[in-house]
């Protein structure tokens, strides 16, 4: 080996080594479940009363149990949704507050059943006998966050939802192309967030919020753009997008998103293009969306760090080898509360997933890639220097 190739493999050693040095893994948490875990159905949450970090994972696989775990496998309870899908029909999003005040949304019939730790039904409330038939036929209403601010209101992702009226007009296009460009508009100018005050009072309200929010971050020839994803802070509500590097800080009364804020990663530009509307596109929609998921760097997750006031952004890196989500290479940038970048951390071997990052009061735990036992999961608690 000459000099030159000897020096350039101990530069790459040494940075690499240095690299991996700000990035320890402080514990191992090993749950066995005994089943296979249902994918998007975990979540941490703070237990108020036990005041500790509980893992709750549902187990919809035949026994549609909620089962919470502390961090060190230690099962702590398991509750039975069956009391509550005799109402609701189906699971859509499920929010914790503690044992005894678990909120479960169906996306489906667009009902909500608030639970006890015994799995019992203590309020059941129809969110179609709220809203108007008339309003309400014009959006889809879905699950959106496990983060709430308060027992006083609950919100949902707002989709459009094609017109009654325009279906019996017969202002539908059947034109493929003009098809996409009516969705579009109805798109731009339908709310994103519906808000339900005085969730627990006898007199439940709503508003929808964020109309237009889509426009921030598009243009004419950018179709089915995905909405914007919010974490909680205190009386503001932080928007962002996969589509862009931009925050957006609302206020929780309004909902006015005004000022953004721009987050840099030293992996290259964030924001996924939108989907263009030509032909081409329109006949190969699977494979264009496939090449912009796997080409583009983008936002997966903000999640919030309560004791030291830090944020962590999980971000997707480009990766051509496309060997799936689970394996795909990520980063972890770090702020502080003014979202002024710390430091940022890759991980790029596929050891771990980036989407199921989960925060705790002891700091971000990454689950573990472990394809030999499903019914087992380890995450892994980081200190980031």
């Amino acid at each position: 080996m000459n000099r030159f190739l000897a020096t350039l493999l101990i530069f790459i050693l040494f940075f690499s080594c240095k690299e991996n040095n700000k990035i320890s893994i402080v514990e191992n948490y090993i749950i066995d479940l005994g089943f296979i875990p249902s994918r998007g159905f975990r979540t941490i949450y703070f237990d108020s009363i036990k005041q500790e970090d509980l893992l709750a994972i549902v187990d919809k696989n035949g026994s549609n149990k909620i089962k919470i775990y502390k961090l060190k496998g230690e099962l702590v309870k398991t509750i039975s949704l069956n009391s509550a899908l005799d109402s609701l029909q189906s699971i859509g999003t499920i929010n914790y507050f503690n044992h005894d005040t678990i909120i479960i949304h169906s996306n489906n019939t667009n009902k909500f059943a608030l639970i006890n730790s015994y799995g019992n039904v203590m309020r059941f409330f129809d969110l179609n006998e709220i809203i108007p038939k008339s309003v309400s036929d014009n959006y889809n209403y879905y699950g959106i966050s496990n983060e709430i601010g308060n027992l006083n209101s609950y919100y949902l992702g707002c989709d459009f939802n094609f017109n009654g009226k325009d279906i019996a007009l017969n202002n539908i296009p059947t034109d493929p192309y003009k098809l996409k460009e009516y969705e579009y508009k109805k798109i731009i100018n339908t709310p994103y967030i519906l808000k339900i005050s005085d969730f627990l009072s006898d007199s439940v309200k709503f508003s929808h919020l964020l109309y237009g929010f889509e426009k921030r971050y598009a243009n004419e020839k950018a179709f089915y753009l995905s909405g914007p994803s919010f974490i909680v802070q205190n009386q503001y509500y932080i928007f962002y997008s996969i589509h862009n590097n931009q925050l957006y800080k609302a206020n929780s009364k309004t909902m006015f998103a005004n000022d953004s804020i721009a987050i840099k990663s030293k992996y290259g530009k964030i924001g996924m293009p939108g989907m263009r509307l030509t032909k081409y596109n329109m006949q190969n929609w699977e494979k264009v969306d496939k090449q912009n998921v796997y080409n583009s760097n983008y936002i997966v997750s903000v999640l919030h760090n309560v004791p030291t006031s830090e944020y962590y952004f999980i971000i997707y890196l480009k990766d051509k080898s496309e060997k799936g989500f689970t394996k795909r290479k990520f980063s972890v940038l770090i702020t502080d509360s003014n979202f002024k970048t710390k430091s940022e951390h890759l991980f790029d071997d596929g050891v771990y997933h980036g989407g199921s990052a989960l925060m705790t009061r002891q700091g971000l735990i990454l689950q573990k890639n472990d394809l030999k036992n499903e019914k087992r999961i380890t995450y892994c608690l980081f200190k980031f220097k």
